[in-house]
């Protein structure tokens, strides 16, 4: 069966959802970019490079929120590009503060593994 990058995308979701992130790197090329374009003074905001450099982003984010719902709502196509919208919620370990966010995800699948990350998050409340 052949897997097309959203299912790939989806199924990195699915991981996450999980708390799988082993399976979830896993789906990552060596090279992967992957950037967050965040809130100035956000840990996560920046540019990480392959799987190692997606854990040290995700070790910023638990480390700095504890989040309590993720919602991928839609997921748009086109060739080897999969844009996902979302939002998160969450609660600041700093100062215990709620967050919302707003986000749009921009996927690049090559070869079968995700070969890019990019995240623009608009933070609504709580940061």
């Amino acid at each position: 069966m052949h897997q097309t990058p959203t299912d790939l995308v989806r199924s990195v979701y699915l991981d996450f959802s999980r708390a799988d992130l082993p399976s979830m790197l896993s789906k990552l090329a060596p090279d992967a970019s992957w950037r967050s374009a965040g809130p100035r003074g956000w840990p996560c905001t920046g540019e990480f490079r392959g799987p190692t450099g997606a854990r040290a982003f995700f070790d910023a984010l638990f480390a700095t929120v504890r989040l309590t719902a993720v919602d991928a709502s839609a997921f748009l196509a086109d060739g080897e590009t999969v844009v996902v919208l979302g939002k998160d919620l969450g609660v600041v370990h700093a100062t215990g503060a709620e967050y919302e966010a707003d986000w749009v995800h921009v996927w690049t699948v090559r070869g079968g593994k995700v070969a890019g990350w990019h995240e623009f998050l608009d933070v609504r409340k709580g940061v």
